[in-house]
């Protein structure tokens, strides 16, 4: 599960306006649910503040770490309301998170701006 800083605004809402917006310093973290857990169960992780709309893949890798690759922007909804189209476009990360000491490696895999991303099949 993934806990992004872009957050419901109810005041906009109540104005009638796009009610989402990036709310910075708030942390983003991905939670790690056990294929057999329950939400108490959940383990949460930080990784760097950002967002994402759409993961690729995601596996658990043979040492005990989860592995995901998904596409991500430094930040949503923040100067502009209608969503990725400006400046601000993502990127093919792959997150490594460590479960057992709560920690995350992030590397770029490509930095071509993308969305709904797609694996390779041969």
């Amino acid at each position: 599960m993934y806990d992004f800083p872009c957050r419901l605004d109810i005041e906009l809402a109540i104005a009638g306006r796009f009610p989402f917006s990036w709310q910075p310093g708030t942390g983003s973290r991905v939670g790690l649910l056990p294929r057999e857990g329950e939400a108490t169960d959940i383990i949460w992780v930080d990784v760097p503040e950002c967002y994402s709309f759409h993961p690729m893949n995601a596996y658990d890798a043979p040492d005990g770490s989860v592995v995901i690759d998904l596409c991500v922007y430094d930040s949503m909804f923040d100067v502009h309301r209608n969503g990725p189209f400006q400046a601000n476009l993502a990127r093919l990360e792959r997150w490594v998170v460590n479960p057992t000491a709560r920690t995350t490696s992030t590397t770029v895999i490509d930095e071509t701006p993308q969305e709904f991303p797609a694996t390779a099949v041969a």
